[in-house]
């Protein structure tokens, strides 16, 4: 009771008692409203809008000419309601965070170690690869998406992946970045494609590839893949980009691709579409220019990935984070600092690892601390190191 009171004191603050009353009117009206046989949705709601003003009409021209937003108001949650009793919510049973980190790390993992014959992995600038393949540089870069915010001048190759629809494609990559990504479709109207705020990725969705090389955005895609100033028009004003990692999607190749092999298969060597006949040529520097800065993943046919490990609401950045951790640690096994091309790429990946081993450690219940610690003094020079440590 006294809780009611409080409420209606508080309620008395913002509402008078006139316009309660006027309100408590209209609920009386709905309220003796019938449901007429065999009428839609529709039918339904035009029937009974007319029936209540028609109502409120009666008492006072000037009241409904008043009250006429109202009525639309209550005429819509009166049809929500009709539709919560009509119609069944099933809640989807989600299974808990440690099945879903191991069914991406199953879905992962088999992505990149299993999938030879369906997936080819390519960079074209060997420098920026040091000793590693580009599978295992795609591995490492991507976890590096999923947990970093991007420093100036770091040389990392940038990430696209290409090839057939339901392939894995916004499963397994897409849509845990999204979390820490602006997507842009690169052909939506008006200037705030490059609104990005402080999210650290810049996804581009299905592009088309061409985009890429061409067109107005070309150049600054090119200045954000080399962490040089951008400025773009955002919304009428200038405005200076952040540094931000790249990842495209596309149904269409950036790089040649090239696979093993296979009598199974027609073709083993895959070209770049850029250069189709079907679009005007592209001076080749240039189109070496925007090449030279990703490393690319094309899918050739849909890869055998187990459907019962795809959850209906789809991967989160979390379970990706962790999912991916053990295909990282394998990597970074038994390597040296020299097979790297930069320190600045390892302070990224062991950042990574270890502003997320506690959580890790957690949901696993595992104790992984002393490995990672023991990455972090091999890999890291003595002066970066304890930076590092001190996100453990």
């Amino acid at each position: 009771m006294e809780d009611s009171r409080l409420y209606k004191k508080e309620i008395s603050k913002y509402v008078s008692s006139r316009e309660r009353e006027i309100e408590d009117l209209l609920l009386g009206i709905f309220e003796a409203l019938s449901v007429p046989n065999n009428a839609s949705a529709a039918e339904l709601a035009k029937i009974w809008k007319e029936e209540v003003k028609k109502k409120v009409s009666a008492l006072s021209v000037t009241l409904s000419h008043k009250v006429t937003p109202l009525i639309q108001i209550l005429l819509d949650m009166k049809m929500n309601h009709l539709m919560n009793q009509d119609f069944v919510r099933i809640v989807a049973r989600e299974p808990d965070m440690l099945t879903l980190i191991e069914h991406y790390n199953i879905l992962f993992s088999s992505w990149f170690e299993l999938m030879d014959d369906h997936v080819s992995y390519r960079a074209l600038n060997p420098d920026l690869l040091g000793k590693l393949s580009a599978k295992d540089m795609f591995v490492l870069t991507y976890f590096v998406f999923l947990t970093n915010h991007r420093s100036k001048g770091d040389k990392v190759l940038q990430l696209g992946i290409c090839g057939p629809s339901s392939c894995g494609k916004s499963s397994i990559f897409e849509n845990p970045l999204l979390e820490g990504a602006h997507v842009t479709t690169i052909t939506e109207k008006g200037v705030g494609r490059f609104d990005v705020g402080d999210k650290p990725v810049l996804l581009l969705q299905d592009i088309n590839i061409r985009y890429l090389v061409e067109g107005k955005d070309a150049d600054n895609f090119k200045k954000i893949a080399r962490t040089e100033t951008t400025v773009t028009k955002v919304f009428g004003s200038v405005n200076t980009l952040p540094n931000l990692f790249v990842f495209y999607s596309s149904n269409q190749r950036l790089l040649d691709h090239e696979f093993p092999t296979n009598p199974n298969y027609k073709w083993k060597n895959y070209p770049s579409q850029v250069r189709e006949a079907v679009y005007k040529p592209i001076q080749k520097e240039h189109l070496e220019a925007v090449q030279f800065r990703y490393i690319e993943a094309f899918v050739r046919s849909k890869p055998p990935l187990n459907p019962k490990y795809m959850p209906e609401g789809g991967f989160s950045r979390l379970h990706a984070i962790m999912g991916s951790i053990p295909s990282v640690c394998l990597i970074l096994q038994d390597r040296k600092k020299e097979d790297f091309h930069s320190e600045k790429f390892l302070q990224y990946v062991l950042g990574g690892l270890c502003r997320h081993t506690r959580a890790y450690n957690r949901i696993k219940n595992v104790d992984t601390t002393e490995y990672v610690v023991k990455l972090v003094n091999d890999l890291l020079a003595p002066e970066i190191r304890q930076d590092t440590l001190d996100l453990l």
